[in-house]
């Protein structure tokens, strides 16, 4: 299933209970939806909208949403995890300093992902 937390806020229709979704063993995805219902298409920006939503929500959790959650939902097995085997389409997000932890950073607001070029 797929989460839009942004779209979902935006069209009023409420954010669903993502962490008892979650706990019922629902395979969740993170998705933006559309421009007719969020500004932009970033991820980032609703893996950022999800945590604040359920900010005890594990960040870890969020990032495997956007990433290997995706890629499962739409039958990419090879796609969506750093590992042997696997397809890289890798980014990164600078930061002024080293983050303490890079989820968290990656779900704060401040990430600002970059692609790699190949």
């Amino acid at each position: 299933m797929a989460v839009c937390p942004r779209s979902n806020r935006s069209l009023g229709v409420g954010i669903p209970p993502v962490p008892a979704m979650l706990e019922a063993g629902i395979r969740l995805c993170l998705g933006t939806d559309s421009l007719a219902s969020t500004p932009s298409l970033e991820l980032i920006d609703d893996a950022v909208a999800l945590h604040r939503e359920f900010p005890s929500m594990e960040p870890a959790v969020i990032v495997r949403m956007a990433t290997l959650g995706g890629a499962e939902a739409l039958g990419f097995s090879n796609l969506g995890a750093i590992a042997p085997g696997k397809s890289a389409a890798l980014a990164f997000a600078p930061s002024d300093r080293p983050p303490r932890d890079p989820l968290e950073f990656l779900v704060s607001g401040d990430a600002r992902p970059a692609r790699v070029a190949a």
